[in-house]
């Protein structure tokens, strides 16, 4: 340098280490407090069991908060419906009625948590409600989709004259059975 020129020594402007794990700790604190896991709050490297274990628990927290603003909801609702006299006019004597379905979980491995309910469901320790709710549906909304996709696909395969099961695999009961060989 010379004699005359001016010397700008930059600052640093991000905090230090120990302020960043202050500030984690706090938000840890409030997550901890609501119930949502630090893993989502702060993305830091999650991996395998621990994702799926932070994941999970942020499930149960939606499913939680989404639940308990449903009567929230359902109130909001009957007011709008209650103060419009237009809206009132023709309803349904069940109006009230309403049916709520949680929030899809969010799920790292959605093939082994399938399998995992379609098991529980099939040994009777979970109910298709159950299930239903963690997929973000209800059972009713389920039958009838499936029954009509079952419906559309054996109808399009009469009309086009291909064979049962080309458009939509055949269930169980629709396969042709073969005769048992007699036994001596």
């Amino acid at each position: 340098m010379q004699r005359g020129d001016s010397l700008e020594i930059p600052t640093v402007n991000r905090p230090g280490d120990s302020v960043q794990r202050f500030w984690q700790f706090v938000a840890a604190r409030e997550g901890a407090g609501l119930g949502l896991p630090i893993e989502i709050l702060i993305m830091q490297s999650l991996q395998g069991t621990m994702t799926r274990a932070a994941l999970d628990m942020a499930a149960g927290f939606f499913r939680s908060r989404a639940a308990s603003r449903v009567e929230a909801f359902a109130r909001v609702r009957e007011h709008v419906i209650m103060s419009t006299p237009l809206l009132r006019r023709g309803m349904p004597p069940d109006w009230r009625k309403y049916t709520y379905s949680t929030p899809r979980a969010i799920n790292v491995d959605v093939g082994r948590n399938s399998q995992a309910l379609i098991a529980e469901w099939q040994q009777g320790f979970r109910t298709m409600s159950a299930l239903c709710g963690e997929l973000g549906t209800t059972p009713d909304e389920l039958f009838r989709t499936r029954a009509a996709d079952w419906k559309l696909a054996r109808d399009i395969e009469a009309e086009t004259g291909v064979p049962p099961g080309t458009c939509m695999p055949l269930s169980v009961a629709e396969q042709p059975q073969t005769e048992p060989e007699p036994t001596e």
